[in-house]
């Protein structure tokens, strides 16, 4: 059978189809880096043919234009005799490849053989890498293998497809996981969605990882899967501490607790100056949290069910690759996640660097989570050091540390706002530095919240 001929000569096929097929030579051109992506010498060389006549003339060379490639060559780059001689018998014999086969099979065919190639020369790399001890090395090259995709990309048919239109406009669709009470429910109207990517902004030290661990716990709430991922903010412990004041209302330790209850009216308030904040003891909160409090509240909302799973990482050790790997080992077990937060996003491997390039690879990454499991991702990122100095101001994308794409990769990036005084009581301020679906209020900068940071809760009043 062909199929049984093309399995035992993959490279002649593929290279073959790259010279003669539009189709595939196009999609290979997407992955085609320096090197090429063959095992081969010859064929990465012949390869790089194809890709330059397909850059000039936007079609595959075909035998005549491959033969001109190679007559090129010979004339421009002088090679040795040698090289020449054995450049032209492995062509000739790629050329003599005169089998058809059919395109979704070559398709296939070269997307394994590529993808096989770039794991062998990756586990050599690993090979190495264990030998000299470097574990951690040898499993960030093995989680960052990426396979090699060839299939065409879907399609719609919207001129004759009524459900396109309905599955679009579906309200359901656009229905947010989890909600926030009075203004802060108005301000945040519409966002936390499926398949959305919302970040906060802010200075250190504003309550970055409590806002994060209070959308996580109002996700579970809600009843759907959560995954929490920590990039090494704090430790095992010490998240989980969070958790459990956030989870059981209480304080890590027995004490004192003041509650917001509401702001003094001003006259002639403008929107912009808010009364005094009332606050009040709160006399059921005062213990110390316990576990079996927390593993009652749990019950309640999971009915016992595992929803909701927590991953701690050192510093710059979890990156983009090794947290999906990590999603993939779970789905594998039929464990999805509805919401995916990660606190935070800075301090992912390379997230960090001084090379811009990895740090917008790494919003583009989370972006793709987004869409290809159809989660939400919920994150955190710091603003620049012009951010620190701010009192009663509201952060914008001025504001933007690393590389200013990042607003482009999310569909909500959420500006917290802190003054001194606020810290003080508990208080912050919520703009959108960033927002694809605006909401309908206007003339508001943002929405005044107070809440109280010894349960990890920063929302339980709020208003204009």
């Amino acid at each position: 059978m062909k199929v049984e001929k093309y399995q035992g000569s993959d490279l002649r096929s593929v290279l073959m189809g790259m010279i003669s097929n539009d189709v595939l030579l196009s999609r290979v051109a997407t992955y085609w880096e320096g090197g090429g992506l063959f095992d081969n010498d010859f064929a990465n060389r012949i390869g790089d043919w194809c890709i330059m006549y397909l850059a000039k003339h936007k079609k595959a060379p075909t035998e005549t234009g491959i033969t001109r490639m190679f007559e090129s060559w010979v004339d421009q780059t002088t090679p040795t005799e040698e090289m020449i001689t054995a450049t032209e018998l492995f062509l000739d014999a790629v050329l003599d490849e005169d089998d058809e086969i059919d395109t979704s099979l070559l398709m296939q065919t070269a997307a394994d053989y590529f993808t096989k190639v770039r794991i062998t020369n990756e586990m050599v790399s690993v090979e190495g890498d264990l030998k000299a001890g470097h574990i951690h090395d040898a499993f960030k090259r093995v989680t960052e293998i990426a396979e090699i995709s060839l299939k065409a990309i879907d399609y719609d048919k919207p001129a004759v497809d009524l459900s396109y239109w309905n599955q679009c406009l579906d309200v359901a669709d656009r229905r947010s996981l989890f909600r926030y009470p009075d203004a802060a429910g108005e301000f945040f109207k519409g966002a936390f969605c499926r398949g959305d990517l919302y970040a906060f902004a802010g200075p250190d030290k504003t309550g970055k990882s409590a806002y994060l661990i209070d959308a996580a716990f109002r996700a579970l709430r809600a009843r759907h899967r959560v995954a929490f991922f920590d990039t090494g903010d704090s430790n095992r412990e010490e998240v989980g501490v969070r958790f459990a004041q956030r989870i059981a209302r209480c304080p890590h330790h027995t004490k004192d607790i003041m509650k917001p209850v509401k702001w003094e009216e001003l006259p002639g308030a403008d929107g912009e100056e808010k009364g005094d904040l009332e606050l009040e003891r709160d006399p059921e909160r005062v213990e110390g949290v316990d576990a079996w409090a927390v593993k009652r509240v749990l019950d309640k909302y999971s009915h016992r069910l595992d929803k909701f799973r927590v991953a701690c990482y050192p510093n710059s050790t979890l990156s983009l690759s090794g947290l999906r790997a990590q999603l993939r080992d779970w789905e594998v077990n039929g464990w999805v996640p509805d919401v995916v937060v990660i606190d935070y996003v800075d301090i992912m491997d390379m997230a960090g660097s001084d090379d811009l390039n990895k740090i917008d690879e790494t919003w583009k990454g989370l972006r793709r989570l987004t869409q290809e499991k159809n989660c939400l991702v919920i994150t955190a990122t710091q603003t620049n050091a012009a951010a620190y100095g701010k009192t009663k101001g509201w952060l914008g994308p001025k504001h933007f540390s690393g590389r200013k794409t990042k607003n482009a990769h999310v569909v909500g990036m959420i500006g917290i706002n802190v003054s001194s005084e606020e810290r003080s009581t508990h208080q912050s301020r919520l703009n959108w530095i960033v927002n694809r679906y605006p909401n309908s209020y206007s003339g508001k900068p943002g929405v005044y919240l107070a809440g109280c940071f010894d349960v990890q809760n920063p929302i339980i009043i709020s208003r204009w």
